[in-house]
């Protein structure tokens, strides 16, 4: 058993053995494209190479699509904590060969919250900065108890093997990377939080240096708790008690853990060109955006790759259009009514007809807010049956609250606790603070099937907080509109809606369409847009995989 062991370790570790890039900003200047990836039979991409080659490993040892995605995403908890983790929760997309089904691993505001749970003693909100931090943003987190239900229902290895990749890692060490490194550095919050300072910086108060050797002991050590008892060990007994001390103000309570339920909801689904896209459901709110946008456009001549002035115009005019509809309806649905005809109303053909009416040859006014985030991530996994997995997880903001929970382990190291109660919007309107709600949200992961056979054409998804619909959107226009590969898709620039300014890439855009678009009423700002697509998508020859370049993504199968 322990030879075998130390050939795992030896095989991940050998996924990121190539000597590490210096460590650079998420600046355009650091952009680079990648040349994509090719399989014959089944794949893993995911937003680290550890993570695709651990859920490769489990394909490799007769898993199905599910038991690769809980591994690799379990690797992710570790080697990225700045973007998910089980300290946090996720939506998550099961191909079957026949049906999609969309799970909600979305986390729950406690069932004593009220509408004062994030503002101050006056009664007014908190700052940005201050409610990431507080405790009392933080959410019942869902991804473990979501990767143990499809794990119930779906998945072919034992649980326990799943995990072991991850447990492994933690134990013997994982290199830093050029993104933790950079995001540990950016991140004052951090260095403040005393026990996440003494971690994840050095004696100094600086970064580890990129391809210092990080183990997480108490990380291994909650992890073999859920190993043994699945969600249990996360949500009861030591690690829960030790969660509690950690959240002083907040009106969470272990029975909050307990209650919490993963929901399977009916998916989203959206006919474009010869493809059905389908997606999250609410409270995701990205897959009616993605749906909204790509009609917008198609009554607008546009559904290929974006080259005109007046491409990039009506794609930005359907953003605007697409955010306003998603703020007017879109909350959790145990507390938020749908339009009278139902969510999927919304793509109606009628309703977009008209939506599309409202697209001049000039910008319109924008009220819609908009922002980012670097706490999420994305893996996308297609098997050997064709069966496929989509999973977006997230901790919100980069490394959630900063709180550093090491399960009562008294060991090194632990889970961050998300924040995601701060996506919650202020004052009135669907997605309001209540108790017990599910905050809205922007992930999106997308299952693609051909129209007319049912068959699987790709899996796809990103982080980016309410950019992510966007990029997606860019994604589809350029591969399955114009015939791009997806790594090809993904390498181009990407241009994001956001409130009242257009924001392109920095770097990536000639002058001459920036003025362009500033002709047409938009308000244009250059803008650092590091997505982190990542896709797989079928084909006759097999399969091809995109990892985005800007973050460290990358494909492993075979």
């Amino acid at each position: 058993m322990k030879a075998r062991t130390w050939l795992l370790w030896l095989a991940l570790l050998s996924a990121c053995s190539s000597p590490a890039p210096p460590p650079q900003p998420e600046a355009a200047s650091a952009w680079q494209a990648k040349s994509g990836w090719n399989f014959s039979r089944q794949a893993v991409a995911a937003a680290h190479p550890l993570a695709s080659e651990a859920g490769a490993l489990m394909l490799r040892q007769g898993g199905n699509a599910i038991d690769a995605a809980i591994a690799a995403q379990m690797m992710l908890a570790l080697v990225e904590p700045q973007s998910s983790g089980i300290g946090g929760g996720g939506f998550l997309l099961h191909f079957d060969g026949k049906t999609v089904r969309s799970y909600d691993g979305r986390e729950t505001a406690p069932a004593a919250a009220d509408a004062k749970l994030l503002s101050d003693s006056n009664g007014r909100r908190l700052p940005r900065e201050a409610a990431v931090t507080s405790p009392r943003s933080f959410g019942v987190p869902g991804l473990v108890p979501l990767l143990w239900q499809v794990h119930q229902r779906h998945g072919r290895l034992a649980w326990a093997q799943l995990l072991a990749p991850a447990i492994e890692m933690a134990e013997q060490g994982f290199p830093v990377g050029p993104r933790l490194h950079t995001l540990l550095g950016l991140d004052s919050a951090l260095a403040r939080n005393t026990e996440a300072a003494r971690f994840y910086l050095d004696p100094s108060g600086k970064p580890w240096p990129v391809g210092h050797r990080l183990r997480n002991p108490a990380l291994a050590a909650i992890l073999r708790l859920v190993s043994a008892q699945g969600p249990q060990g996360l949500l009861k007994g030591q690690v829960a008690d030790d969660l509690m001390q950690r959240l002083p103000g907040s009106p969470m309570r272990t029975q909050d853990l307990l209650d919490y339920r993963v929901l399977e909801r009916e998916p989203i689904c959206a006919d474009w060109a010869r493809w059905r896209i389908c997606g999250m459901g609410p409270p995701a709110g990205g897959m009616l955006l993605i749906g909204q946008m790509l009609g917008l456009m198609e009554r607008h001549q546009v559904s290929g790759q974006l080259k005109a002035a007046t491409e990039f115009h009506v794609y930005l005019e359907s953003a605007r259009l697409a955010l306003a509809e998603r703020d007017r309806w879109v909350g959790d649905p145990a507390f938020t009514s749908a339009p009278a005809a139902g969510w999927q109303s919304l793509l109606a053909p009628m309703h977009l007809d008209a939506l599309a009416k409202r697209i001049g040859p000039q910008a319109a006014p924008v009220t819609a807010p908009s922002g980012t985030q670097s706490g999420t991530t994305h893996l996308s996994v297609v098997d050997a049956q064709g069966h496929a997995v989509s999973l977006t997880s997230s901790v919100e903001s980069a490394f959630g609250t900063r709180i550093l929970a090491n399960g009562g382990t008294g060991l090194a190291g632990g889970y961050f606790l998300n924040n995601q109660l701060t996506d919650f919007s202020a004052g009135e309107g669907p997605n309001r603070i209540e108790a017990g709600k599910r905050p809205r949200s922007s992930m999106s992961p997308l299952i693609v099937l051909e129209r007319d056979s049912g068959k699987l054409a790709m899996a796809l998804g990103a982080p980016g907080g309410s950019a992510i619909p966007q990029y997606l959107v860019k994604m589809l226009l350029a591969s399955l509109g114009s015939g791009l590969s997806p790594q090809a898709a993904i390498d181009l620039p990407n241009i994001v809606q956001f409130g009242n300014v257009a924001a392109l890439e920095k770097g990536r855009f000639d002058t001459a369409l920036l003025e362009a678009l500033r002709g047409l009423g938009h308000r244009v700002q250059e803008a650092e847009l590091s997505s982190g697509v990542q896709a797989l998508q079928r084909t006759p020859q097999g399969l091809l995989a995109g990892a985005d370049p800007r973050r460290e993504g990358s494909a492993a199968g075979e």
